[in-house]
């Protein structure tokens, strides 16, 4: 678990949706479940300063991956190219390379025996579930996630009305007292 406490804001391209405050382990956990692309925007505390997710490399996403087929990815992390494996978007001899290194290995070496071996095992168990159920998983923390934005939003919103009403109610008084 990260101790990183800083709260994150997730901006998607495709739809400006923002979502968060959220914490590093939280944004990552939809960064490795291939909810977050390279283009979507994030920024810190309640800083406007929005800045794309590839900039932050302690989220991972530093992985570019070329398909055989002559499909690139990336930059992405490894959660999102194990999910990628999980889904048959990309195989184990597709090859990845780290932007810091400008070498290409496969996308097995960078996993390593053990993932590859876990990958395998839950591909096969997979077969028998739907992919729908994957990506709802995704989804439903990105809907907690939203649900947390809009009742936080809520909460500041009353506080304003309420503030409001008081001066509205201070108003009317010394209208009363003045006539």
């Amino acid at each position: 678990m990260s101790s990183d406490k800083r709260a994150f804001r997730l901006r998607k391209l495709n739809d400006a949706e923002v979502y968060g405050p959220m914490n590093q382990d939280e944004l990552k956990q939809l960064i490795d479940s291939a909810y977050v692309s390279p283009e979507d925007e994030i920024t810190v505390g309640d800083d406007e300063d929005w800045k794309p997710v590839t900039e932050f490399p302690e989220l991972g996403m530093i992985w570019k991956i070329q398909a055989n087929d002559g499909t690139l990815y990336g930059p992405t992390s490894l959660g999102t190219i194990r999910e990628f494996v999980r889904t048959g978007e990309i195989r184990f001899d597709d090859k990845v390379v780290r932007h810091d290194d400008k070498e290409a290995k496969t996308v097995a070496e960078v996993l390593g025996e053990e993932t590859v071996a876990t990958l395998k095992a839950e591909i096969e168990a997979a077969q028998t579930l739907s992919a729908d159920g994957q990506l709802e998983n995704a989804f439903e923390t990105a809907r907690e996630i939203r649900i947390r934005n809009l009742e936080a939003d809520m909460e500041t919103l009353q506080r304003e009305f309420d503030e409001l009403k008081q001066k509205y109610l201070k108003a009317c008084e010394a209208l009363a007292k003045s006539h």
